[in-house]
């Protein structure tokens, strides 16, 4: 009798070990590479700050390991957590960028990525072009409801304030152009006055006919 108990509880243990491999047990997931969402393109002007937020679509051990921002200016935030990243990406002048996000999951890694691709349109209707600690030209004139920009093709960053800071330009880097702005006339041709605030020296006009 104990004899034939022990086999039957040997017979009933391997049906349950059994059922187990085959059934009970939830087997792991096969890797797979990270699946990252973001949008696949924008549009911007020159000196506009575009912002582009990234999310893994799927959480479970993945983490964002890598940013890779074209272009003069960027900045890159990670998140609160490793699943979220942040794009601020200052358009410094026309052409096409990329921003490119690259995701890490599992052991050995496998990596997942999107790329953003930026496009930039310079959209002034006048330029004043920086050559030199000078403006060039350092008076312009333009018509009422035409826009104007700067160009900077020094060798060291500016920034330009015009009519006591109503119009501020980001940091324009060697090789960047500031957004447009847009002057306006009064009754009689208005002069806009702008300098550079890193060189107070360094001045120029703006000129709207009415």
């Amino acid at each position: 009798m104990e004899r034939f108990v022990r086999v039957m509880l040997a017979f009933f243990l391997g049906a349950a070990v059994g059922c187990s491999d085959e059934g009970s047990v939830v087997k792991p997931p096969a890797d797979h590479p990270p699946v990252i969402s973001g949008p696949d393109s924008v549009s911007a002007a020159t000196g506009e700050n575009v912002h582009i937020d990234y999310t893994l679509a799927d959480s479970d051990g993945d983490r964002i390991s890598r940013v890779d921002a074209e272009g003069a200016w960027s900045a890159v935030t990670l998140g609160g957590t490793p699943q979220h990243a942040s794009v601020d990406w200052v358009a410094c002048k026309e052409g096409s960028y990329s921003v490119t996000v690259t995701a890490t999951s599992g052991d050995p890694p496998i990596t997942g990525s999107t790329t953003t691709t930026i496009t930039v349109a310079g959209q002034a209707d006048n330029y004043i072009d920086i050559f030199s600690g000078s403006f060039q030209p350092d008076t312009l004139f333009i018509p009422d409801g035409e826009t104007v920009a700067w160009r900077n093709g020094d060798s060291v960053s500016h920034v330009i304030e015009m009519d006591n800071y109503a119009f501020v330009t980001r940091w324009m880097r060697p090789g960047c152009e500031s957004r447009p702005f847009m002057p306006r006339a009064g009754i009689l041709p208005t002069i806009h006055l702008y300098t550079c605030e890193q060189h107070p020296g360094e001045a120029g006009v703006v000129i709207v006919r009415p």
